[in-house]
């Protein structure tokens, strides 16, 4: 789709390429390739332009193949980012009562079939959720190592990096 309008917006800025024939292609990788100049398996693509306006643009002849106008929404997706905002990386925290709030960042909205892990010292807290904020309670004092999973479908789609907490709390002797 990018690639049409692409090609629509040169059209619209040169008359001379109207009048010519435009072939469009796709390579081994699945690109999909526009030239004047016909090529092997190219296809031609007939552009008209509307009188009243050059802005209208419609294409006739052949489609597109199905592969480009079929794409399965995973493929379209941007990959997941998840960074962990709070705590920071060698934080130390002191609290008594052992509590530790974890919040993470996303780079774009999850999709109805992903969820998000939290997991403590490679160990999963709970059950997977939509959720950004963990409020954990009663955690032993020490050292302990925070990562978000992201799954979809059953699969690990997308990890943040781990970050190393140590939680402070008073001792009784």
């Amino acid at each position: 789709m990018k690639n049409a309008l692409l090609l629509f917006f040169l059209l619209s800025v040169s008359n001379s390429a109207i009048s010519k024939e435009i072939y469009t292609w796709l390579d081994d990788k699945g690109v999909q390739h526009f030239s004047d100049t016909p090529q092997p398996s190219a296809r031609p693509l007939t552009i008209s332009v509307s009188e009243t306006t050059q802005s209208d643009y419609s294409l006739s002849g052949n489609e597109l193949p199905k592969q480009q106008k079929t794409q399965s929404p995973d493929k379209s997706l941007i990959p997941l980012t998840i960074n962990i905002l709070s705590p920071s990386d060698g934080e130390t925290i002191r609290s008594n009562e052992g509590n530790i709030s974890v919040s993470i960042g996303l780079n774009r909205a999850l999709e109805d079939s992903e969820q998000l892990q939290l997991l403590m010292n490679g160990q999963p807290i709970g059950a997977p959720s939509t959720k950004t904020v963990w409020q954990l309670k009663n955690i032993e004092r020490g050292s302990h190592r925070f990562s978000i999973q992201a799954v979809g479908s059953g699969k690990v789609i997308a990890s943040g990096s781990v970050v190393t907490v140590y939680l402070h709390r008073a001792s009784v002797n």
